[in-house]
């Protein structure tokens, strides 16, 4: 499995903007949002008074929405601009048929290079962003990690529905709609489930207890979502 792994992961990367993201339009756009996040972490960083109030029980949803919502939001919609062509002209239909595997890598792969490029960017800009309570400390360090799990869920969700529904729209109206409903209701609609548990500050509001489950929780699906849009998209 791993061996075959490897060998598909050459292969798409020798044809990789040939075939899927021709002259790196799409890697260009991820740098570039990724240098505007830097640029707003730089000038506006949360103020040196955000643990201390946090601890207080006061919601800081301003400093912790960019995080939470908006730059995972904006990795969907480079994973949604990625496989847009894909379900537009059945294109999916012969990367399955040339998948000679139970598991599609090549879907996956191609998920994992915009999510992992989000993840190492919002990691390192989120350290600047946070840095007024110590740079590169322990807690900074926690402070930037904390968000993964939400740039982890809403793409595999999106990547989930796509593969299931062959539906690229079903699969944006249903993410965009579950982000929306948990923002609007502060992350109670969806509760041990919710994307905004930094921005409404479960950690101090209800448990750190709960708090960890909720990430923990929201990294496990979003695991067995892409497994489960691997044997989706080998079909």
């Amino acid at each position: 499995m791993l061996l075959c792994f490897f060998k598909t992961s050459k292969i798409l990367w020798n044809n990789y903007f040939k075939i899927y993201d021709v002259d790196g339009r799409l890697l260009k756009i991820s740098f570039a949002t990724l240098f505007l996040v830097l640029l707003i972490s730089i000038l506006y960083p949360v103020s040196p008074e955000y643990l201390s109030m946090m601890a207080k029980r006061i919601v800081y949803s301003s400093d912790d929405v960019m995080y939470d919502y908006i730059i995972p939001i904006i990795c969907c919609s480079i994973i949604v601009y990625a496989f847009y062509d894909d379900y537009k002209d059945n294109t999916y239909e012969l990367i399955a048929f040339l998948n000679y595997n139970k598991f599609n890598y090549i879907v996956i792969i191609r998920w994992l290079i915009y999510v992992s490029i989000f993840i190492v960017g919002s990691f390192v800009t989120g350290l600047i962003y946070y840095r007024t309570e110590s740079f590169f400390s322990f807690q900074n360090v926690i402070l930037s990690l904390r968000f993964i799990p939400n740039l982890i869920i809403l793409t595999s969700l999106i990547l989930l529905i796509t593969t299931i529904t062959k539906n690229i729209y079903a699969a944006i109206f249903l993410t965009i709609s579950y982000a929306m409903c948990d923002y609007l209701s502060l992350g109670h609609l969806f509760r041990i489930f919710a994307l905004g548990a930094n921005t409404n500050n479960f950690y101090y509001k209800i448990s750190p207890t709960y708090y960890m489950t909720n990430r923990v929780l929201l990294l496990i699906i979003g695991f067995l979502n892409v497994y489960i849009s691997g044997k989706f998209a080998s079909k």
